[in-house]
């Protein structure tokens, strides 16, 4: 009972954070441009996502790779357990490759912190990372499909959401001629940064704001 509880609460930690994968698409797409040598060095950086209460996101985009960093904190009370799953309860540190989760029990509650790393690209045969429409595809294999998830620049920061089927790029808005030579490191004032976060043309995408070079030592 006891391992399952601590399974079933990594399970709900790790997959919440993810964004969804369902590998639909056959190829990388889009299918019909070539694929980037290297990443764009106005993307390196790390940004914060400032949106989701629950998770704490950082993208990490370097030379090597584009990671998302995301870190849970899904805590409950004791009281909502039976009497068997108490009993068997006890600090707990679970680990499956580079993922992790610390479950550390008092009189009361459960408290649990799940970190879970999101590879969006890196350089093998297991990535390709394509441009189109002012749009950055990061094409990740899965088995005989690939998972298609989109990397936007705005001004302001990254813009990134997950494709399900080759039909959605030939709907996909052209930002080419609108897209940004950089990205700022701050943001000037909380008003922008509210209408930033609030701006109903990203409502579907998940939004990161580059933070001050100091902080990426945090991480």
């Amino acid at each position: 009972m006891k391992i399952k509880f601590i399974i079933i609460l990594t399970t709900l930690a790790f997959s919440c954070g993810r964004l969804t994968e369902s590998p639909f698409i056959t190829e990388p797409q889009p299918d019909k441009e070539p694929d980037l040598e290297e990443i764009p060095s106005k993307l390196m950086g790390t940004y914060k996502s400032l949106v989701d209460s629950i998770d704490l996101a950082h993208l990490i985009v370097t030379d090597k790779g584009i990671i998302m960093k995301i870190v849970r904190n899904p805590n409950m009370s004791i009281s909502e357990l039976d009497s068997i799953q108490r009993t068997n309860l006890k600090d707990t540190i679970y680990r499956e490759g580079n993922d992790s989760m610390t479950v550390r029990v008092t009189t009361d509650s459960v408290f649990q912190r799940s970190i879970h790393f999101d590879t969006l690209y890196y350089a093998s045969d297991k990535f390709v990372i394509k441009k189109s429409k002012g749009y950055y595809f990061c094409n990740q294999r899965s088995r005989d499909k690939w998972v298609v998830r989109t990397l936007r620049v705005t001004d302001n920061g990254i813009l990134i959401s997950t494709l399900r089927s080759k039909e959605e790029i030939a709907r996909l808005k052209d930002y080419t001629s609108i897209e940004p030579d950089s990205i700022v490191y701050d943001i000037h004032s909380a008003e922008k940064l509210s209408i930033y976060l609030t701006d109903e043309r990203f409502k579907d995408e998940w939004m990161f704001v580059r933070i001050e070079y100091g902080l990426q030592h945090q991480l």
